[in-house]
């Protein structure tokens, strides 16, 4: 928690938006510190950094906000004015944590690893792997990563027969025309069950190897 990170709604393949986190792989644009405006960084970077003090002040900001909304005290204030303030602090409030005399809040870890593995890691590798064809130089150590045309083919072919149980989530959604649209949970039932049924990794022994590790780091994190 020692930054804040902005994410970004990106549109999806069809219809709505869905909020993103981008920086786990790649620099986006970030605006919560003035000084930080117009400027790409990934999480976790130095310019981001954020105090103890710094979390309390805003928190204690918003409070106050909060009790204007919706007690009127000292003064009333709208909808509107909250939301865009909580949108430049990060927050809506103090948290309990700050009562505590012990904790820094700049050291409380509240960024979901999930985030970081499934729309980074993964979804990074996996945009790898069916990046175009095009972009390929064949002095790209990596490029045996790459699936053929053959193989994306087959993908899409087999992925018009993938049929999963109520129970298990979401239907199926084609890895190759809506992995820009894909959820977390999207992106954890393709890492553990659909690449597999697809045998995406099939004749392609490195791509193999990088998934399993991929499930083998995202289970190490769900019985930690």
């Amino acid at each position: 928690m020692w930054c804040l990170f902005e994410a970004h709604t990106e549109a999806n393949v069809g219809r709505g938006a869905t909020v993103r986190f981008r920086g786990y792989t790649q620099a986006v644009s970030q605006h919560f510190v003035k000084r930080n405006a117009d400027k790409s960084l990934k999480v976790g970077a130095r310019a981001l950094k954020k105090t103890h003090r710094h979390f309390v002040s805003a928190g204690s900001v918003m409070q106050a906000m909060y009790r204007m909304l919706h007690l009127g005290t000292p003064h009333k204030i709208t909808q509107k004015q909250f939301d865009e303030a909580a949108l430049q602090t990060g927050c809506k409030g103090l948290t309990a944590f700050a009562a505590l005399p012990y904790v820094d809040l700049s050291c409380l870890f509240t960024v979901s690893t999930g985030h970081a593995l499934l729309f980074g890691v993964v979804s990074d590798f996996v945009d790898y792997t069916l990046r175009s064809l095009k972009d390929i130089k064949p002095a790209d150590p990596d490029a045996k990563l790459v699936m053929s045309r053959e193989a994306r083919q087959r993908v899409a072919a087999r992925g018009q027969f993938l049929v999963v149980t109520s129970d298990f989530g979401r239907r199926y959604k084609c890895i190759m025309q809506y992995r820009k649209s894909y959820r977390m949970e999207d992106w954890l039932h393709f890492l553990n069950k659909d690449q597999d049924l697809h045998s995406m990794s099939q004749n392609y022994p490195d791509t193999f190897q990088a998934f399993q590790e991929n499930k083998s780091a995202f289970r190490h994190v769900l019985v930690m």
